[in-house]
């Protein structure tokens, strides 16, 4: 299943959103919105922003005390060089492509590029009535290679992301999730994050490389 927009491909290209019928492209507060409607029902806000002059990079979250997190690593091997990846992966309005259907996205602001310091805000609706809002910051931007986020606003106590693309000839990437992450304090957010919150992160992850994968295949011209 391809998780779309109406009007402007989740592989996303600069035309603007279509909402009932008419392209809809405005701007406001220095801000581009963009309005589509989710194929699942419901509509889709976002806000591409461009970063002040002179913005420095935000403050690293990623060396922080990792004594109570819990570690979660899976990959998979995706027809794509490390470059396509890379550019799929740092646009976050890709999300609607791998997002599973127990998510529904509402609002996504984000700058069109990653960059270190950048901010994402996320506001979604889990399992069709969950209200769940995350603040994340890209942490380390390495073309083509890596890109790291954390969390600083959301359910997570801790939670930094890291995204690699390895190349392994052929056109072909492994591309490996790596998650840092801490649910609670103390022994019970000890235990909820090896268990309830690894399964959570098995099964997102399980459909997220899925979606990768026949992203890219179904770009990939027939031989």
């Amino acid at each position: 299943m391809r998780v779309g927009l109406v009007g402007w491909s989740a592989a996303v290209n600069s035309k603007p959103v279509k909402t009932g019928g008419k392209a809809k492209n405005t701007t406001h507060s220095g801000r581009a919105v963009f309005a589509g409607s989710h194929s699942r029902g419901g509509g889709v806000t976002y806000a591409v922003t461009s970063p002040p002059a002179g913005t420095p990079p935000s403050p690293s979250l990623d060396n922080t005390d990792p004594g109570e997190d819990a570690v979660f690593r899976v990959h998979t091997v995706v027809d794509a060089t490390p470059e396509e990846l890379f550019a799929f992966h740092e646009d976050p309005r890709n999300l609607t492509v791998v997002m599973p259907p127990t998510s529904r996205l509402v609002r996504l602001e984000c700058e069109p590029h990653a960059r270190p310091g950048g901010i994402i805000v996320l506001e979604m609706r889990e399992m069709g009535f969950v209200p769940l809002r995350w603040r994340c910051r890209w942490n380390r931007v390495e073309r083509p290679g890596l890109l790291v986020d954390e969390i600083t606003e959301g359910p997570f106590r801790r939670f930094v992301h890291h995204h690699r693309f390895e190349d392994i000839g052929g056109g072909r990437s492994r591309l490996v999730d790596e998650v840092r992450y801490s649910f609670g304090r103390g022994g019970w957010g000890r235990l909820v994050s090896r268990t309830g919150v690894k399964v959570y992160l098995h099964l997102m992850f399980a459909w997220r490389h899925r979606q990768t994968r026949r992203h890219f295949a179904a770009r990939r011209p027939l031989s």
